[in-house]
């Protein structure tokens, strides 16, 4: 087992050219914790400040994620687990990949198109995936994304302050494929508070979830409060899931 006690420093680097980089990697690895760390890309376009690949047994706390929040954040998330990511001005692709008990507790995300991107693989071997009581927030397209996982806890989150740009479709929360889905006790708030943005459309919870016969996916005790914006607010879309609990 690797223990990394990060004592509050921070791993900061800068990087310009479109190719698949983060300040701090870890791939095809298991049994790591890594504690107060501040972790940091400084590039105005280009770099994730983490990325996970073929991981197991992954705990991540206390720890500080922070990435560019400017229009040139849209490819570009504070923590990437996938194989690995394609960039253009038009779309943003991020590679499923295998991962297994992999958690993130009580730490803070800044910036980004999205503040974490959670891509599993379709055959939905990716599971075991937590996030609980950590801070999103500076974002610019979706706070929390993730596909493809099975057995995913999403609990106790904070996700606020989203950046918003005129004509814009954001999101607080957003889970697509997923099985043995929990969503519980997060707050999405302060979105838009301090101005109006013409045609934003911003969505707290963006769901497409399964269940089976033994497992239903549950969405309960969210909190969303504090939206304000001129075009389309909306609390929960459900696209399509299936045995699934409001």
């Amino acid at each position: 087992q690797l223990i990394i006690n990060g004592n509050g420093e921070s791993l900061i680097f800068s990087m310009n050219l479109d190719t698949n980089t983060s300040t701090f990697k870890i791939e095809n690895s298991s049994y790591i914790t890594i504690d107060s760390l501040k972790i940091e890309s400084s590039g105005i376009k280009y770099g994730d400040a983490m990325s996970l690949n073929n991981v197991t047994n992954i705990v991540i706390s206390n720890c500080v994620f922070k990435v560019d929040s400017t229009a040139n954040s849209a490819n570009i998330s504070g923590v990437r687990i996938g194989q690995k990511s394609e960039r253009s001005n038009l779309f943003h692709v991020v590679y499923p990949s295998y991962f297994k008990d992999v958690n993130f507790v009580g730490n803070k995300f800044y910036g980004g198109g999205k503040g974490i991107h959670v891509s599993g693989l379709l055959d939905l071997t990716a599971s075991g995936f937590m996030l609980n009581q950590n801070s999103f927030r500076g974002f610019t397209e979706t706070g929390i994304f993730i596909s493809s996982v099975r057995d995913l806890m999403i609990e106790s989150n904070s996700v606020h302050n989203a950046k918003l740009g005129y004509d814009k479709t954001v999101n607080g929360i957003e889970v697509w494929d997923c099985y043995g889905l929990k969503v519980n006790k997060n707050a999405i708030h302060k979105i838009g508070v301090n101005a109006l943005f013409e045609r934003i459309q911003f969505t707290a919870l963006y769901i497409r979830s399964y269940g089976n016969y033994n497992q239903s996916s549950i969405v309960s005790n969210n909190l969303v409060y504090n939206i304000r914006v001129d075009s389309i607010a909306i609390g929960i879309y459900d696209f399509g899931s299936d045995n699934i609990n409001f």
